[in-house]
């Protein structure tokens, strides 16, 4: 599960805020998500999440879910004078960049919802033909 700093990563979404552009980016190799740049873009810092019990409780939980050590759930990369800053940031699993993201924006936790409840109904959730962008929906 380890990660190196020159390692991959994709772009998911570009967002635009009040203070500028952000980039959200994912590793191709894990799926892990760049959420210091989630929190960026919705104005919060990782820490105050990261330092709530319920948080700590879900990543209890996620990491015997996941057969993974609770440590790798979310791994810290901080970059090197000179060096890239594409890497640095917090990377979380994808489970936990998704609780993350419903921290930040109690709309995008709804709209998560929303599908889950869609797909338990009707057993599919197609979200090519969404009218909501559900990482745009962060800093709303």
């Amino acid at each position: 599960m380890g990660y190196t700093h020159n390692s991959r990563v994709i772009v998911l979404r570009e967002l635009q805020t009040e203070t500028g552009l952000v980039t959200v980016a994912q590793r191709p190799a894990d799926g892990y998500i760049n959420i210091t740049q989630i929190a960026k873009a919705a104005g919060k810092l990782v820490a105050d999440w990261v330092r709530l019990a319920d948080t700590q409780e879900y990543l209890s939980v996620l990491s015997l879910d996941m057969g993974f050590p609770i440590a790798s759930l979310l791994q810290r990369i901080q970059g090197s004078p000179g060096g890239s800053s594409k890497n640095q940031g917090t990377w979380a699993h994808p489970k936990a960049a998704l609780k993350f993201a419903a921290w930040c924006n109690k709309q995008f936790e709804v709209q998560v919802y929303t599908w889950i409840d869609t797909l338990r109904t009707d057993g599919v959730v197609d979200l090519r033909h969404e009218s909501v962008n559900p990482i745009q929906q962060l800093i709303a």
